[in-house]
């Protein structure tokens, strides 16, 4: 098989659902030498910042002299965003290697039913030993407890924010939800964790106790103080451990302050358990500001602006409207929005429609997207109905395109005209497909000219 063969194959997997369980992924990966257990690994579960707060993380061990993997989920436009290695991407010639021995291995073996996220898990896996990486941050697929990646012993274990998502598996309450993202939690396993609700701190820090795990928690034995906040980066300043004043993050909204704090703090935790001689700050410092996260809060173009926002749930969309509020309120905003049909529609259009001037409602080409139609009809109830609906993402950004230079005639002879920006957000599926569409990696990924 060639390379579009192998992933068509593991998308395929997808048929055998979600299913729960570590029952098929330790079968799998005992039939290949437990691979998981040949390297350490930093383990992150949670609903919002997992992958940022990752990719931190990976960052900061990178520039500290380590040979480490990142494995995280879902990927935006390439498969090989998954898996890599110092920030490497898996080559598409190992994805088919890897692919082929595993389903080889399945197929001889006579196991059934292993699901898409599982198989990506044990190929990650295989390919992270055969690599020879010291150290893997893994993020959870979703919730944790029964997780694919939950095979692992960790050395660090970290639980970013926690919010309502995947409730028909994960449960109707945020209690319920933190248990199931706590179950990462091992015994005796230094643990970091982020800001959380009351509801969720509390089940989290008993399971901790249970499992006489040492717990650092934000705002308590480590915080951040935001001293400068910018459209295109922050400056705060780290209390906790070691102290730093003056970090620049060029991952964009003052959340990414805290998620960063968590960071420090789990990298912390793994650097001091290996006794390795560092300049500690230096490590903190360069690693933070050489991280890259696309998709969230990422500028992609310049004239026109255009700015991309995975806010898939409500309290990502909250964070979108408290960006844009701050950053981008002379701007004339004209929103291109897709939601995939599952998630809580009325709840991440009631915090972002106040924010936009110009709606485009769309649907990525997935089968979970919700009809822009639908949307139109949601966003009219919030009383909200300067809206244009189009059949797909092409054709919403060509509208967006038409709708900037309308708006660059008409305010040209003003003073104080607002200028207009684009905004791409509601779905990671919805900013894949535009970042394939608009090729920004003819470019330089991350937006060079607002940088300075």
């Amino acid at each position: 098989m060639d390379y579009h063969e192998t992933v068509q194959f593991i998308y395929n997997l997808q048929r055998f659902g979600i299913k729960l369980g570590l029952q098929r992924i330790r079968t799998v990966l005992n039939l290949i030498n437990n691979p998981h257990t040949t390297f350490h690994s930093i383990h992150v579960a949670g609903t919002n910042a997992k992958g940022s707060t990752c990719a931190m993380i990976h960052s900061m061990l990178k520039e500290a002299g380590f040979k480490v993997g990142l494995y995280t989920s879902p990927h935006l436009v390439n498969f090989t965003e998954r898996i890599r290695i110092d920030n490497t991407e898996i080559t598409e010639a190992d994805v088919i290697d890897y692919s082929k021995h595993l389903m080889d291995v399945i197929k001889n073996n006579d196991v059934y039913g292993i699901t898409f996220f599982e198989f990506v898990t044990a190929l990650a896996f295989k390919y992270f030993k055969d690599k020879g990486v010291q150290c893997v941050v893994v993020e959870t697929g979703m919730g944790g407890r029964l997780d694919a990646t939950n095979v692992i012993t960790p050395e660090v274990c970290v639980i970013t924010p926690i919010g309502y998502d995947h409730k028909e598996y994960l449960g109707d309450s945020i209690e319920k939800i933190a248990y199931e993202k706590a179950g990462i939690i091992k015994p005796s396993i230094p643990l970091v964790v982020s800001n959380q609700t009351s509801e969720a701190m509390g089940v989290i820090v008993e399971k901790a106790r249970e499992n006489d795990s040492p717990v650092f928690i934000f705002g308590k034995d480590f915080y951040a103080k935001i001293i400068e906040s910018y459209p295109n980066f922050t400056v705060f300043d780290f209390y906790g451990p070691i102290n730093i004043q003056g970090v620049r993050l060029n991952l964009l909204g003052r959340h990414q302050v805290s998620n960063a704090a968590t960071a420090i703090m789990a990298a912390y935790q793994y650097i001091i358990r290996h006794r390795i001689k560092i300049n500690l700050e230096d490590v903190i410092r360069n690693g933070l500001s050489k991280t890259v996260w696309p998709g969230r809060l990422q500028w992609i173009s310049r004239h026109p602006d255009i700015l991309l926002d995975g806010a898939h749930n409500v309290q990502s969309a909250i964070t979108l409207n408290d960006f844009i509020s701050e950053h981008l309120s002379n701007r004339f905003r004209i929103f291109v929005i897709g939601i995939m049909d599952d998630k809580d529609k009325e709840g991440i259009l009631a915090k972002i429609l106040p924010i936009a001037d110009k709606v485009i409602f769309t649907a990525p080409n997935y089968n979970r997207s919700a009809k822009p139609e639908h949307l139109k009809e949601i966003s009219e109830g919030l009383g909200f109905f300067d809206v244009v609906i189009t059949k797909d993402v092409k054709e919403a950004l060509d509208t967006a395109y038409e709708l900037v230079k309308k708006q660059e005639i008409e305010t040209a002879h003003l003073v104080g005209g607002k200028d207009p920006v684009i905004v791409i957000t509601g779905s990671l599926y919805l900013i894949g497909e535009a970042i394939e569409i608009l090729h920004p990696h003819k470019n330089k990924a991350i937006y060079d000219c607002f940088k300075n």
